[in-house]
């Protein structure tokens, strides 16, 4: 048995690669010798057998309690453990949520995460009219079987952001190394779950974020209702407004589908567009499907909605001088088109899209 004090947790891993126990029976089982870790005192909480596999674990308490068990007919090379006594914040690194920046990393970032985590972290926008600016500079966890949902993987990272009418919109779960680089998160509040199953281990994760203005210098922000409208960036010169990020949500008032016609012109080309983009989703939510994402030098198209709501967004970084900046307008209309219909373009030339996954 180990116990920590109170407000502690147990960090517990082989000294060396793996245990080097007698293993028997079938490949997936410790018949003959095995290390049964329990993940508290109860009968019911075991976390599983080990005998030759590396072990790395962490408690969701303060207590541990190990059994080992051999067959008198078998012989093996033994075990040698280590534990350490942790804060609960050290495992889940805290976040100063007063600061307008900040990094947030997994547990033992980078020598690698432990089995049996549960982290999660909530960043407050300092005011409504606010979008965090998300950052993954690494993102490496299990290497799960790519035909799995992230769900059914070891390891895995969610995202949940609030909306102004307190609605919580879920993300896809983030698995492997397939995170984003660069999210955006609209809401007034983000809450960030990483959690591990007892078996896993992986390099981690390092995000950084930092909260930007929104619809600043953009016309016609917001939701918009009308049956046709304008969308309208920021005019040239630009002003004295640093970086600008900018969201608009197009509601169909007759329950139509929506034509949008996009014009975009930039001098810079930003590829995979991180510094300048506007990205336009299938639905009224960002976490809706991303039709396309746009960043290079001139593009005129149309998209027609499959449902009756569509989302736009436009981005342009602060270190972007003043001539690079792109210019950025569309119009929409309600269109009744056949049910099959959607997602449709006319009218390209030199577009770049991004696969946004």
């Amino acid at each position: 048995m180990i116990e920590a004090l109170p407000n502690q947790i147990i960090h517990l891993h082989t000294r060396s690669r793996s245990l080097k126990l007698q293993k028997c029976g079938l490949p997936t089982t410790c018949t003959c010798d095995s290390l049964e870790v329990f993940d508290g005192l109860m009968r019911n909480s075991s976390m599983g057998k080990w005998c030759e596999t590396e072990l790395d674990i962490v408690s969701s308490g303060r207590f541990l309690k190990l059994i080992f068990t051999s067959n008198e007919d078998t012989s093996g090379g033994g075990f040698e453990l280590e534990y350490l006594m942790l804060n609960r914040t050290k495992a889940c690194p805290k976040v100063e949520l007063s600061r307008t920046t900040g990094t947030i990393s997994s547990f033992n970032y980078p020598a690698g995460f432990s089995g049996n985590i549960d982290c999660r972290w909530i960043l407050n926008a300092p005011h409504e009219e606010s979008a965090i600016h998300f950052v993954f500079q690494d993102f490496q966890l299990d290497t799960c079987d790519p035909r799995l949902p992230c769900l059914r993987c070891g390891s895995r990272v969610q995202a949940y952001e609030t909306s102004l009418l307190s609605k919580i919109i879920a993300y896809q779960p983030w698995c492997r190394n397939d995170a984003p680089k660069l999210t955006f998160f609209h809401g007034s509040q983000l809450k960030l779950k990483f959690q591990t199953n007892f078996r896993t281990q992986g390099k981690g994760f390092v995000a950084k974020y930092r909260y930007v203005r929104k619809n600043l210098g953009c016309r016609g922000t917001g939701i918009l209702k009308g049956s046709s409208g304008k969308l309208q960036g920021p005019d040239y010169p630009f002003g004295q407004i640093p970086e600008y990020f900018c969201a608009w949500q197009i509601k169909s008032p007759e329950r139509n589908k929506i034509r949008i016609s996009i014009t975009y012109k930039s001098v810079e080309v930003d590829l995979p567009c991180f510094k300048h983009f506007m990205e336009i989703f299938d639905g009224p939510l960002p976490t809706n499907q991303s039709l396309s994402r746009i960043c290079l030098n001139t593009v005129a198209r149309d998209f027609i909605s499959t449902g009756t709501d569509v989302y736009v967004m436009l981005w342009i970084e602060s270190n972007l001088d003043e001539t690079n900046r792109p210019m950025f307008s569309a119009t929409y209309e309600e269109v009744k088109v056949p049910d099959s219909g959607g997602g449709l373009s006319t009218g390209t030339f030199k577009i770049y899209v991004v696969n946004t996954k």
